[in-house]
């Protein structure tokens, strides 16, 4: 069987991080596969490892994947490419099935076409507060970026969401022209980072903070965390007047862990609001913004870290969740218990009862659940070790197996 994996588009770390599984998983749990992968060239060498460890464990058959960097320039020559001259790519290379990895694909690509979806903003009532300009930019990209999700859908045998909430915003955005059983509802298996810790692979700044966190550690501080980027939808204001209540009300000692900076890139214009609530938030000393990190310390962040803060209002999966989960750490999350809610939906899908809640709009609720989890470290550990019992029963054979039983 011969699939083309279409990953052109593909940018988001969280992406990144489930294509490499998504991969390996194919490779091992599907042998008669081969790939070709079409990839952001930016991504290149994070992921071409894949490719020399295909060729060490199948000595008889080294070309099971190739990796093609390429991304058209501009949005409507990346259109015109998958449109027109993908569908040709099938042709030439007798493609049994196109896996759109980057949200959108052809509207006829000549095969049977798998959607993976990732991108949840389209389907999402969340307006960022702010500006009407910023406002007005952010429905653009919505109208744009559904559009041609809309036209993947149709092209498409199978759209593969790792959770539900999407599925009735997806079906209404083409007019249910594709019936219930065309969506696939599946969480990938267990994340659990694997990289093993190299002080060598660690920037300076890196080993400053891990130093740091060490120290904070050894005077029993306990560590909240968030990996989050500069992003209107990741609710970084909320989450600092959650942490100014909390520091009205003196909780045990913590530090929070940012992994943004001034430096970070910003998706939608809001630094100008998350550096006003910074400002404002009694608990500005014990905020730590990192900025972007790689994966080895992130990987250290998790086994440091006490809670995990979720407060994202707007996400396909959240593989934070996941990760956190598997490292037996204890999640607070927003969550939005109104019948066919699209705004803050998704957490208790994914962690069930191994995590606390509040309403998206109950900062008073969330600084509450952060105090209890810091005041009865009990009910943190036992809340930890249900949600790795939960992420311990998912698996990435049965993850490939319902993407590829079309």
């Amino acid at each position: 069987m011969r699939l083309l994996f279409n990953a052109t588009n593909l940018r988001s770390e969280g992406g990144v991080i489930l294509m490499r599984n998504l991969l390996e998983s194919f490779l091992a749990h599907a042998p008669d596969l081969q790939i070709r992968l079409y990839l952001n060239p930016e991504l290149h060498e994070r992921v071409k490892g894949i490719l020399t460890e295909s060729q060490t464990d199948n000595p008889g058959n080294p070309t099971r994947i190739e990796i093609i960097p390429f991304r058209p320039r501009g949005a409507l020559k990346r259109f015109a490419w998958e449109q027109i001259s993908l569908p040709r790519l099938i042709r030439k290379h007798q493609i049994d099935i196109l896996f759109s990895f980057g949200n959108t694909g052809p509207l006829f690509p000549g095969c049977r076409q798998i959607l993976y979806l990732q991108q949840a903003i389209p389907y999402s009532s969340y307006i960022p507060p702010g500006q009407p300009l910023l406002q007005l930019r952010w429905l653009g990209f919505k109208a744009l970026y559904g559009f041609l999700i809309g036209l993947t859908q149709l092209g498409s045998q199978k759209i593969v969401v790792p959770t539900g909430w999407l599925v009735r915003p997806l079906q209404r955005s083409i007019a249910g022209l594709k019936p219930a059983h065309a969506y696939s509802i599946t969480l990938p298996g267990n994340p659990g980072i694997r990289e093993k810790r190299d002080a060598k692979r660690f920037t300076d700044s890196e080993l400053t903070l891990l130093s740091q966190l060490e120290k904070w550690r050894a005077s029993e501080e306990k560590i909240l965390f968030y990996p989050c980027y500069l992003a209107p939808y990741k609710n970084i204001p909320f989450l600092l007047k959650a942490l100014h209540l909390l520091a009205q009300q003196e909780p045990p000692p913590f530090r929070l862990i940012l992994t943004f900076n001034d430096d970070s890139r910003e998706y939608f214009p809001c630094r100008a609001q998350v550096l006003e609530a910074l400002s404002d938030c009694a608990a500005r000393e014990r905020v730590v913004l990192s900025g972007s990190l790689g994966r080895d310390m992130i990987a250290e962040l998790y086994r440091l870290s006490d809670i995990l803060v979720f407060p994202s209002l707007v996400e396909t999966l959240g593989l934070p969740l996941l990760e956190a989960m598997s490292h037996g750490i204890a999640v607070v999350a927003t969550q939005n218990e109104q019948p066919d809610a699209t705004q803050a939906a998704f957490a208790r899908e994914i962690c069930g009862s191994a995590a606390l809640y509040a309403p998206p709009q109950d900062v008073a609720q969330f600084a509450a659940h952060l105090r209890t989890l810091l005041t009865n470290p009990q009910l943190a550990f036992d809340l930890g070790q249900e949600g790795l019992s939960r992420v311990q029963d998912l698996s990435w054979h049965a993850h490939v197996q319902a993407i590829l039983a079309l």
